[in-house]
């Protein structure tokens, strides 16, 4: 595959190499023709693209976010699975926001089959209205039961601002079934 890179400065300069996409430097001979490569070869000096330009000065880190600006929708997976052996089996999983909300958000779980306006997503796009959480069954083993709540908390049925646990159980009752639950969710801010 031939490649060419061109780099302004006070004078042109034209590479042109015959490299793997997976080139990881760039060599010039002594007669000062230059080619990417996995490595260097002999009598070859190894050159650093800043010497090009294509590099600028580091500059400060961005902030991370103190809280989900408004209007802005995170979203992301979910599964969760167990055997009943006893009476009281449930499998948990926490879901851990990717930035603190500012608000305490409605909670949804979205049953595929019913439609709700404020999740009107679904497992493979989801979505959720503004100050809302919808979870999506993507798939669930023997009816169980999808149930959210605060992680930080003994109960309660409300997720919290950093993020939200999910409970599930055997819906057929007895031991011996295996449950499991899986799908997406989506969180928007206000």
């Amino acid at each position: 595959m031939r490649r060419t890179l061109c780099s302004f400065s006070v004078a042109a300069v034209c590479l042109v190499w015959a490299a793997p996409i997976d080139a990881a430097v760039l060599c010039q001979k002594r007669s000062g023709a230059i080619f990417a490569r996995t490595a260097c070869k002999k009598k070859e000096t190894l050159l650093s693209i800043s010497q090009f330009g294509a590099i600028g000065p580091a500059g400060p880190a961005a902030p991370l976010l103190d809280t989900l600006p408004s209007g802005r929708t995170l979203t992301g997976t979910y599964g969760l699975s167990g055997v009943a052996t006893g009476a009281n089996n449930f499998a948990v999983t926490a879901v851990t926001f990717q930035f603190p909300l500012g608000f305490t958000p409605t909670p949804h779980v979205r049953d595929p089959a019913i439609p709700l306006a404020e999740c009107p997503g679904d497992a493979a796009s989801p979505a959720a209205m503004a100050g809302h959480l919808c979870v999506y069954q993507g798939g669930q083993v023997a009816n169980s039961a999808v149930v959210i709540s605060d992680p930080a908390a003994q109960g309660g049925a409300t997720p919290g601002r950093q993020g939200f646990r999910l409970s599930t159980g055997p819906g057929l009752g007895g031991t011996g079934y295996g449950y499991a639950a899986w799908g997406t969710w989506a969180v928007t801010a206000p």
